[in-house]
């Protein structure tokens, strides 16, 4: 026979705190919870999820109301290559070439940013403690917030600026456009002036070697009366002429890389980068490897064009000594890029455009005395069968093609200046404004209907998970079905009654069957003597 199991109940079937039966967690059989049993906890438990609700959504207003919203501007613009001009050799052959460039990058630079604020009144920008711009304390942080992207397979660039103020995120926007195409302009135009100054410098000495070549010419034609020579000789002297020509350029260029190669080395040196020497680079094991590649499919091409007598229309041999040429040119670059790069260990974007400059200069440098030296060597071939002619034929066939070497190259350096000066003065607009920076209406963080939405699940799922948290915590006895799970099915219940509040003016309150035998209470004591 099962004893009674008696507990004091609130009326409702709730449990006095002063008098509860306190169960172990150990204690409580693990069953599954079905979701009427979950509904009901939830319904039970609905002030914990609302509070929590509230809690979640009160913080999320807090920090809508205090965090300061940030506006985006950005602007579009066209970007033109800095190498995009040709090279002495290019110019003075009659062929172009294209140069693919860094400039992108230098939009991020520091003397970018700096030049682009020197343009704003930044007395005129407050944040919204009312601080002007012009305190470097409320910039910080500028250039996190400038991102620059560019459009696939096209020279569109897009610089997006977010700030507190959407008028200076506007401003600043157009501004970093503006200085920018100055920054490309100053480059392009100094470079156009080093060229221009290094023809310049050429036309003088030109002019006087041709005059002494007229001169010589000349002199020979009085003193030795020859008239005229036979077809090999005029063939050979061509033949050489052409190498001469194919020379000449090759050695200005050889001069302006040599001096291109040591302006960038100082400038980078004064920054305090390791920079390697020429002749340390070029004694690269790889470089001289690639070199002798490049020597050899080059001679290779110089015969080929000797064949032709400088015809433009190439064999289809010549086509493929092109194309792996300009491969091994290109294997060239990237290997002394990287030696380069890895000497300086810069992160500087300006320093790393320099770097790039430098690898270029270095790659054009060792290309353009491999060809200078596979010309040397093959006009020598032709050199020495042209010596076992006649002497007084020979000495013609020096003089005149001296003439005719110095006259072409004369009209080539003339031509070459007033493309320079040209260019140099067109030099105007490197960058050009596809669609200026607006002012923005809506800020782009925060997002309020995001944080908004967010807060709500999370308010709505931290309220569930705290409902049955404390659900799981709560050991305490509040109906039959609790005592029925503790105390085992096979164990009968004979009753409860209800917590009483007792009347202290009868003489005995506790007697409730007694004093009050129609009551509800009264009814629970006579059940569970009637089960008894």
């Amino acid at each position: 026979m099962s004893l009674p199991f008696r507990a004091n109940c609130r009326e409702n079937g709730g449990v006095d705190t002063s008098e509860q039966i306190q169960i172990n967690p150990e204690d409580l059989q693990t069953e599954g919870m079905s979701i009427k049993e979950l509904l009901h906890i939830l319904k039970v438990r609905v002030g914990w999820i609302i509070a929590t609700f509230i809690v979640v959504i009160s913080v999320a207003a807090v920090y809508l109301n205090y965090v300061t919203p940030m506006y985006e501007s950005e602007i579009s613009i066209l970007v033109e290559s800095l190498q995009k001009s040709s090279s002495i050799e290019s110019l003075l052959m009659g062929q172009s070439t294209t140069k693919i460039s860094t400039e992108v990058e230098l939009a991020l630079s520091s003397r970018n940013i700096t030049d682009a604020l020197a343009l704003l009144n930044l007395d005129s920008y407050t944040n919204s403690d009312g601080e002007p711009y012009s305190d470097r304390k409320v910039l910080g942080g500028l250039k996190e917030r400038i991102s620059v992207t560019t459009v696939k397979d096209t020279n569109i660039v897009k610089i997006t600026v977010t700030d507190a103020n959407a008028k200076f995120a506007a401003d600043f926007t157009n501004a970093l456009a503006e200085s920018y195409n100055e920054m490309l302009n100053s480059i392009a135009r100094n470079s156009k002036t080093v060229q221009k100054e290094f023809i310049e410098s050429q036309i003088p000495i030109n002019e006087q070697q041709l005059q002494e070549a007229t001169n010589a010419l000349g002199v020979f034609r009085e003193e030795s009366n020859i008239i005229q020579l036979s077809d090999k000789s005029k063939l050979l002297s061509e033949k050489i002429a052409y190498f001469q020509l194919r020379r000449e350029p090759l050695s200005l260029q050889l001069n302006e890389a040599v001096y291109a190669f040591d302006q960038y080395r100082a400038a980078l040196i004064e920054q305090g980068l390791s920079i390697p020497s020429y002749e340390s680079l070029s004694k690269d094991p790889t470089v001289l490897s690639l070199s002798d590649s490049l020597h050899d499919k080059y001679r290779e091409r110089i015969l080929y064009e000797a064949i032709n007598n400088g015809n433009e229309s190439a064999t289809p041999r010549q086509y493929v000594l092109e194309s792996a040429s300009s491969q091994v040119s290109k294997a060239l670059l990237d290997h002394l890029s990287h030696i380069i790069v890895k000497a300086a260990g810069s992160n500087d974007l300006v320093a790393n455009f320099r770097l790039s400059e430098l690898a270029q200069a270095t790659q054009q440098r060792i290309v353009t005395e491999v060809e200078i030296d596979v010309l040397v060597s093959v006009e020598a071939d032709y050199t020495e069968e042209l010596s076992k002619l006649p002497v007084l034929e020979r000495k013609l066939l020096d003089l005149e093609r001296d003439v005719q070497v110095y006259e072409t190259l004369r009209l080539r350096l003339l031509e070459l200046l007033e493309e320079v000066k040209i260019a140099e003065a067109a030099v105007s607009r490197s960058v050009t404004v596809v669609d200026a920076a607006k002012i923005g209406e809506n800020p782009v963080s925060p997002n309020r209907l995001l944080i908004l939405a967010v807060a709500v699940l999370l308010g709505v799922a931290g309220g569930v998970l705290l409902a049955l948290m404390v659900e799981m915590l709560d050991v305490t006895v509040k109906d039959e079905g609790t005592i029925k799970r503790l105390a085992g099915a096979n164990i009968p219940i004979l009753g409860w009654v209800p917590l009483m509040n007792f009347d202290q003016k009868i003489p005995i309150p506790e007697l409730t069957v007694i004093n009050k035998p129609l009551s509800f209470e009264a009814e629970r004591y006579k059940l569970i003597a009637s089960n008894i």
